[in-house]
């Protein structure tokens, strides 16, 4: 039986419900989008980048710590930013047709920024070609991936080895969204609601991966 992402997903927004990504409108508001990230995506599409607070606020979202504590300090905070050289990027990103390991890349320039969240911003920007990477969705994918067969060794030792670098190199992430992309094949769902779906399956299930 194929791996039933809707009803990963629908556990998803019950383990995760009051998830939200905030970001400033057009109109100096702060419309929120749960789950799918449709409207910061058409936002972002539609201006071509993120705003270097949208990008503070996704890194709180996914990084926090450390990762938000980096980017500030260059950066500047929610009240003030000075330099625009965040939002500028994105630009470049969205405007020159950016993706996968060679927009996480670019987005690694950033301070504070890693793969995981690179896939964030990414997905946020791009939610039907991107995914959010991370551990818990790395430890799905034998599940859900078809063309992911973790019997065979050498299939394992590969699949072990990107689970343990994912964050530090960006080829891992080609080869995460390849088997994401193929779920999406196999399932119809978005490449979001795959990243969602493999998330909570994790934490429902506790996957060890030894």
């Amino acid at each position: 039986m194929s791996f039933q992402v809707g009803k990963w997903v629908k556990k998803y927004k019950q383990l995760r419900p009051n998830e939200e990504i905030v970001y400033t409108g057009q109109n100096g508001d702060y419309p929120s989008d749960k789950y799918e990230f449709s409207s910061i995506s058409t936002y972002a599409q539609q201006q071509n980048h993120l705003k270097d607070s949208d990008i503070s606020r996704i890194i709180d979202w996914i990084g926090h710590g450390n990762s938000l504590n980096h980017f500030e300090e260059n950066y500047g905070n929610n009240k003030d930013w000075a330099t625009g050289e965040p939002q500028n990027l994105t630009k470049d990103i969205l405007t020159s047709g950016l993706a996968g390991k060679a927009a996480i890349d670019k987005l690694q320039e950033l301070p504070g920024v890693k793969v995981q969240i690179a896939s964030a911003l990414m997905t946020v920007m791009d939610s039907q070609n991107h995914a959010i990477v991370s551990v818990e969705r790395f430890r799905s994918l034998p599940v859900a991936a078809p063309n992911l067969n973790i019997s065979n060794d050498d299939e394992r030792i590969l699949w072990l080895s990107a689970l343990e670098k994912f964050n530090d190199h960006s080829d891992v992430y080609d080869y995460y969204l390849g088997h994401v992309d193929d779920i999406v094949s196999t399932t119809g769902a978005t490449a979001r609601e795959v990243d969602m779906a493999l998330w909570s399956y994790d934490a429902d299930n506790r996957i060890q991966t030894f």
